[in-house]
């Protein structure tokens, strides 16, 4: 089946199989399919579409693309819900429908300073990142340190990493905003930083609110809910503060905006 032309992005929709539905930490799973057309085409910070037979829903649900190995893709997802709690069930060959890659992904360049800014699941789209642009610094935040996962995979690749907990269990306590923006601080070259940030929203105006005291340029990419995935349904609205619309679509838009956006 050919892809859809979808917003100057090539859209392929897909049946495949579950090759490997692994726990990382309690309520957390790494799920992978093969998927080669989705997989070649996709860059990081783009997302999924993805439905689950067992699962008693209409809608699909997007997950940001967390690693890519040709013909391979792997997502994280954390159990919040009736879909992810049918999907920690998954087992090997157990069928999935794709649809990918979706939105638009981050932009960078090889001469910067790479700082990654993650809140709780945000880790997931930055991984995917962190595999294409040279190791920097990571800054990750979370509840607690029974929440952290995925560190392994950006230590090994000498990504030098700052953990904040809102309750101090590890790291920094408080939010994760506030190591950051004493680096920025101390930083020689501001001037070459750029920034990538992926959680929630408020942590994405946090963080843009510091990139505008400091004058540093950086994109995030934004979480929010959303049904249809391709910007019809007008669900994943959210209010931007630059340019000549008020407001724009997560998933039409997005899912990568610049800083100075928000």
């Amino acid at each position: 089946m050919a892809g859809l032309l979808w917003n100057e992005v090539v859209l392929f929709s897909r049946d495949t199989v579950v090759s490997e539905n692994k726990r990382l930490i309690p309520d957390v799973y790494r799920l992978s399919f093969v998927c080669s057309r989705i997989a070649c085409a996709a860059r990081p910070g783009q997302f999924i579409h993805l439905h689950c037979m067992g699962a008693r829903a209409l809608l699909r649900r997007p997950f940001s693309i967390y690693q890519v190995k040709p013909p391979r893709i792997s997502i994280v997802y954390r159990v919040v819900g009736a879909v992810t709690r049918t999907m920690a069930t998954l087992k090997r060959n157990d069928p999935l429908q794709i649809i990918g890659p979706i939105g638009h992904g981050f932009s960078y360049t090889p001469s910067q300073t790479n700082v990654l800014v993650a809140g709780g699941m945000g880790l997931a789209a930055l991984n995917f990142l962190s595999f294409r642009i040279q190791p920097g610094v990571l800054f990750y935040g979370a509840r607690t340190k029974k929440q952290l996962w995925g560190l392994s995979e950006f230590t090994r690749r000498k990504w030098k990493v700052v953990i904040a907990t809102e309750n101090g269990s590890r790291g920094v306590r408080g939010p994760i905003t506030k190591p950051l923006e004493q680096y920025i601080r101390d930083c020689a070259s501001v001037a070459s930083l750029r920034l990538f940030v992926c959680g929630p929203l408020g942590l994405a105006r946090a963080v843009a609110d510091c990139a505008r005291t400091y004058h540093v340029r950086g994109q995030a990419s934004l979480e929010n809910v959303m049904a249809c995935g391709v910007g019809a349904c007008q669900g994943c609205v959210i209010e931007v503060q630059k340019g000549p619309e008020r407001y724009k679509r997560v998933c039409h838009d997005g899912p990568v905006f610049d800083l100075e956006e928000l």
